[in-house]
């Protein structure tokens, strides 16, 4: 199976200039290096790969550090490509959008985006190679990524992570595509966002976490995945939210109960003055009311 590194040198003329060896024997360096691909970062994780005098590094083999130089000036290269060298691709261009227009589709983000539900790859690429980035975003400041990751795409989105998409990007509203799967219940996109390094304890401009999120909407799965992953179980919103309020509010008791377990606070106070535990009382809900109880009592005997 070809390499995802070497697909993207191809594009761009460069596959001569690919490090062979490096992905057979350091395939998570290589992978890493996909994800890194056409933003600055990739020229100082490549330095510091090439740094020899830490104790902890035994160095590479000369023809991996080889390869390293030469990918690294490949991808400058293309990086910085001025601009009228880049019309040499315009044929790439053409072509793609003339493919596109036989499948009855147009080279635009809409398009783009409606077509990462379908998750095919070879389709996807026709919009790159048509001129449209990655992360090309709609008038609501939305990626193709959030897209996958609002409608459970595992395919399409680990597609567009290998191709570059920024896992850190943010709507109008300050959502990240983990805030969607999360909220969206579909936990394997959860997990390969975690697993790429999604930051779990990203606020929305209202504050909320993908933790808070998922809470709200009763999935447990989710919910003992970012805990895993380090979300910060008592996070509030400005007007005091927490995703013990959400869990207790919706009736999802058994993620209520896994956030009592792992430290949220059943007395946090909404700015209405409403807590997780009267909201519980409430709604009827005793059962979850003598949980809070004895949590409380267990706590502050621990304290003792």
């Amino acid at each position: 199976m070809t390499h995802p590194l070497h697909t993207l040198l191809e594009q761009h003329g460069q596959a001569h200039r690919a490090p062979t060896r490096l992905i057979e024997q350091f395939p998570r360096i290589a992978n890493r290096l996909v994800e890194l691909w056409g933003t600055d970062a990739m020229s100082g994780y490549l330095e510091s790969l090439m740094i020899m005098d830490r104790p902890d590094r035994q160095g590479f083999p000369p023809e991996i550090g080889m390869e390293l130089m030469s990918f690294g000036n490949a991808h400058d290269d293309i990086l910085h490509r001025p601009a009228a060298e880049a019309g040499v691709w315009d044929h790439v261009r053409e072509a793609a959008i003339d493919q596109l227009d036989r499948l009855g589709l147009r080279a635009t983000v809409g398009d783009f985006h409606r077509h990462v539900g379908q998750g095919k790859p070879e389709t996807l690429q026709l919009y790159l190679d048509a001129g449209l980035k990655v992360d090309s975003a709609d008038d609501n400041g939305w990626t193709a990524l959030m897209r996958a990751s609002f409608d459970g795409s595992i395919s399409s989105a680990e597609w567009l992570l290998t191709h570059g998409a920024d896992i850190h990007a943010t709507d109008r509203g300050g959502y990240t595509p983990l805030h969607w799967a999360a909220l969206n219940g579909y936990d394997t996109v959860v997990d390969l966002l975690v697993n790429r390094g999604a930051n779990v304890n990203a606020e929305s401009q209202s504050g909320f976490t993908a933790l808070i999120q998922a809470a709200s909407r009763g999935h447990l799965v989710i919910v003992k995945r970012l805990i895993a992953a380090g979300a910060r179980v008592g996070t509030s919103t400005p007007d005091g939210w927490t995703a013990l309020h959400k869990a207790v509010a919706n009736r999802h008791t058994d993620v209520a109960i896994r956030l009592l377990d792992h430290g949220a606070d059943p007395d946090a106070r909404h700015q209405d003055g409403s807590t997780p535990y009267t909201i519980a009382a409430q709604t009827g809900q005793q059962r979850l009311c003598e949980l809070m109880l004895l949590t409380q009592s267990v706590r502050q005997r621990e304290r003792h």
